[in-house]
């Protein structure tokens, strides 16, 4: 029965409600008759006979790491009222052992007098203000050779299991199933204790070991779904020991034999198992890394939802789970975070934020911190989402083409190559798959030399991008896209290492990630991105086959959409939001930056071109083509491509009669192609193999390349389109070089000058050389630059700097190069990201007067509401 303030229990006189449980209620009391406080535990049903003569022997341990036992009643024991914090880690080693010691003693003085606890574990150890720790519950102990009873149902989810007679002797055995989280005491029990057989003290040792275990790493030794797979774990699973430093892994060990009579006999034995560190185990940063990762997310799923904390002796009765959704802020003095990643133990948060300089790194939010931090050595992570090692120690991220790994612990970044499409995927075996242009490549650890583990069907796709493991290892998904259709329409397949498969899934989307089963007997579920809305379909990843309809997930302001997303195994998801891209529009702006007038219809653009003299208009569409428009106010866009492809990259002829632009008309590497404007006649290839069309000028059009795979950097080409047209490389080396704009000469002499984009210095700048010889190379930025356009009489070089800011500088650019300081004219609203990297976001008029931008709604220029994570996100679903 319940008990209020004020009211009598003995001589006791209720204080307030502690905790509640499955057996009963914990209620602070005072006792008048010595003027102590205590913890009174009642109980639904009398105690046996039997209990009462336990507990009374119980009473008599007399420990400082003890919690006394002062009375027993008829349903209630009286004990000592411990203040203080639940055991908790992870905790450094020099700090966890003091801890463990405490515990083991009072584990000594209880075997001492006959009494084993067997029930062991954090929630029943207390940390005092002073250090103290405290073991709990001896009330519930068993006298050593003690007769077995049988017992009550304990609870699994909302059904009873009937336990061995040993194991209906804990009545704290109270399973509650939510997320994958077990509340009660399977988790630490030792395998005979699982299995119903008679225990002794070695039952203490391996709770002991389990206990050690977790107060080191923050995780639970063994956990399930239920009750069943967390015993089942107990009795299987075999601990991973390097999570734990070496000192401590012989004596772990021992504790944790499964077999009792290979444990350890006698917990005073255990720190004669203390190894001393050697040089190199002081030095691994793995063992660091352990004992300082955070609370795992699981319990921090599990207290949102619960909504109190588990109190000293019962644990709260778990409500009706829900979802929960909350906001990681941007970081400060940052402009922009996308590509949020969910680690696989759900614990961190990976992201790319642009800097008051405008660059972009890798930031990671711990999700039990209030603050986020940034890796260093990740300038310019840009171009995909970072993906995770599978032990979440590890995340792999791209800038520009080049993929490369970090620790997120701390060191510089390790470069792999470069390989593809940036997005990535790492397998538990060390395998990464990445996207390409030919399909989904496999690099093994140890080899450089990729390998492709899927086939386009050409010639209806142009490349296979976002791969995603399978729980399995061995099965992936992956998104395809279609020529002639926008990336918002790919499909999604599911692929494996073992076998050339390729089943289709489902259609519309960009990329798709797997959630595991919340709950067992549960199917799991694709997430994916459609039409800017998170969407979730039940899915059998080991029969690999859909099971039900589709049902949205995210929310989202008006006027917005999810950009990209992330799911862990645990089930958390993040996901970032833009304004809607079909608001994109071609705008001209003054050199203050005050906008002049629009030019034709708003859409989803992405690359632009105004012609030599200004009057007309190139822009490509997502929609797969190029359409041209004179520059004159309510000018309609006419369709200049039809092929069956993606065509990119406008670039007009310096007579305006011809347009250049990329296509991989129907295959799956671009290729440079000029056509007549007019539309009479073929168009004519003009350069093959990854070609992105970025100038023509003179008789000389411009072009970069995609590497090969294990060749580092995109680099420069010109191909004479007169004579044998045979391409020419202009620059070589192990950094992206593109975006070259050769320099008008107002003599018509032949272009000297080129000015180009590179990141050689480690982020991308602004350099002007010599051409065609690639000498006397200046760099013109100082803080950050790409994207360079001349104004026509060549005495200016425009930029965009890392904040997309507009540069001007002065040129002079005859025989040798003068050039002045870099000057900011205006804060642009350039469309943010793109299909590809060095995207042309903007044009400049012939007098350098005005600039045609493919802008941002000036709606998104408030500054962005950071990344949404969504826990629980299932029980937010309407049924």
């Amino acid at each position: 029965m319940a008990l209020a303030a004020g009211d009598r229990l003995g001589p006791y006189e209720v204080i307030s409600l502690v905790g509640a449980g499955g057996m009963g209620e914990v209620y602070r009391a005072r006792d008048p008759r010595v003027n102590r406080d205590v913890a009174i535990k009642t109980s639904t049903s009398q105690f046996s006979e039997r209990f009462g003569r336990e507990a009374r022997a119980v009473a008599a341990l007399n420990h400082p790491n003890i919690c006394t036992l002062y009375d027993v009643g008829p349903d209630y024991l009286v004990m000592e009222y411990v203040e203080g914090d639940d055991l908790k880690g992870p905790l450094p080693l020099d700090e966890a052992l003091p801890v463990a010691r405490q515990i083991a003693d009072a584990l000594d003085a209880a075997h001492a007098k006959g009494v084993i606890h067997r029930d062991l574990k954090p929630g029943n150890i207390k940390v005092t203000p002073d250090g103290t720790v405290k073991v709990l519950d001896f009330g519930l102990a068993k006298i050593a050779d003690g007769p077995a009873e049988a017992g009550p149902y304990v609870h699994e989810g909302d059904r009873g299991v009937r336990l061995p007679p040993d194991l209906s002797q804990s009545p704290t055995m109270i399973a509650a199933t939510q997320a994958g989280i077990i509340l009660g005491t399977a988790a630490y029990m030792s395998p005979e204790q699982a299995r119903g057989k008679t225990v002794d003290t070695r039952t203490d040792i391996w709770a002991f070991g389990v206990v050690l275990y977790e107060l080191i790493t923050g995780e639970p030794l063994f956990r399930g779904e239920d009750v069943s797979e967390t015993l089942a774990a107990v009795i299987r699973k075999e601990p991973d020991w390097t999570r734990v430093p070496h000192e401590v892994r012989r004596l772990l060990k021992a504790c944790l034999e499964k077999a009792p009579k290979n444990r350890l006999r006698d917990i005073g034995d255990v720190w004669r198992l203390l190894d001393p560190a050697p040089r190199e185990a002081r030095d691994d940063r793995a063992a660091r890394r352990a004992s300082a990762l955070p609370w795992m997310i699981a319990t921090a799923v599990a207290l949102i939802a619960a909504g109190a904390v588990a109190f000293i002796h019962f644990r709260q009765t778990v409500p009706e789970p829900r979802a929960v959704r909350f906001q990681i802020p941007l970081p400060d003095k940052t402009s922009d975070a996308r590509y949020p990643s969910i680690s696989p133990d759900g614990r961190h948060l990976a992201f790319a934020a642009a800097g008051e300089d405008g660059r972009y790194r890798i930031w990671i939010r711990d999700l039990d911190a209030l603050a986020s931090r940034v890796l260093p050595g990740t300038e310019g992570a840009m171009g995909g989402s970072p993906f995770w090692s599978p032990d979440s120690h590890f995340i792999g991220f791209f800038a520009g083409l080049t993929l490369k790994t970090i620790d997120i612990s701390g060191g510089r970044p390790v470069t792999m190559g470069n390989y593809g499409l940036p997005q990535g995927a790492w397998g538990p075996d060390g395998t990464i798959l990445v996207g390409s242009t030919q399909g989904i490549k496999r690099i093994t650890p140890g080899s450089g030399t990729p390998s492709l583990v899927t086939k386009l069907v050409r010639p209806k796709e142009n490349g296979h991008s976002f791969p995603y493991f399978l729980p399995d290892g061995t099965h992936f998904i992956y998104t395809a896209f279609a020529s002639g259709s926008p990336l918002s329409e790919g499909t999604v397949y599911v692929g494996s290492l073992r076998q050339d498969m390729k089943e289709l899934l489902i259609q519309g989307t960009t990329l798709a990630e797997y959630v595991a089963p919340g709950a067992a007997g549960r199917p799991g579920h694709l997430i994916y991105n459609r039409s800017g809305t998170l969407t979730a379909r039940p899915f059998d990843s080991d029969r690999l086959q859909l099971l039900g309809d589709a049902f949205p997930i995210s929310q989202t302001n008006e006027g917005a959409r999810v950009s990209s997303f992330s799911v862990s195994a645990t089930g958390v998801v993040a996901y970032s939001t833009v304004a809607d891209v079909n608001g994109l529009q071609l705008t001209w702006f003054d050199r203050e930056g005050r906008p002049i007038r629009t030019l034709g219809e708003a859409g989803e653009l992405t690359d632009l071109a105004v012609s030599r003299d200004g009057k007309r208009v190139a822009v490509a569409r997502e929609d797969a083509d190029i359409w041209l428009l004179d520059d004159a106010p309510g000018a309609a866009a006419v369709r200049s491509t039809t092929a069956s492809g993606l065509e990119t990259n406008p670039v007009w002829s310096p007579d305006g009669q011809q347009l250049a632009y990329s296509s991989n008309q129907g295959e799956g590497s671009y290729s440079g192609y000029v056509r007549p404007v007019n539309g009479s006649g073929q168009d004519q290839l003009v350069a093959k193999g990854g070609v992105r069309v970025r100038d023509w000028r003179g008789g000389y059009l411009i072009y970069d390349t995609t590497p090969s795979p294990g060749v580092h950097g995109i680099q420069m080409w010109y191909v004479p389109l007169a004579g044998d047209q045979r391409p020419v490389q202009l620059t070589r080396g192990a950094f992206d070089e593109v975006q070259g704009q050769l320099a008008p000469d107002p003599t018509g002499a032949e272009p000297r000058w080129i000015a180009f984009t590179s990141n050689a210095s480690s982020d991308a700048e602004i350099y002007v050389e010599a051409f065609p010889a690639g000498t006397d190379r200046v760099r013109i930025s100082t803080n950050g630059g790409h994207a360079a356009r001349w104004r026509a009489d060549g005495k200016e070089l425009f930029y965009l700097s890392r904040d997309e800011t507009m540069m001007a500088v002065d040129i002079d650019a005859g025989k040798s190069l003068v050039h002045g300081v870099p000057r900011e004219l205006f804060k642009t609203r350039v469309r943010a990201g793109g299909r590809q990297p060095y995207n042309s976001k903007y044009s400049v008029s012939p007098d350098g007067k005005r600039f045609l931008i493919i802008a941002r709604p000036s709606t998104d220029d408030v500054r962005p509401p950071g990344i949404t994570v969504v826990l629980n996100w299932l029980a937010g679903v309407k049924k």
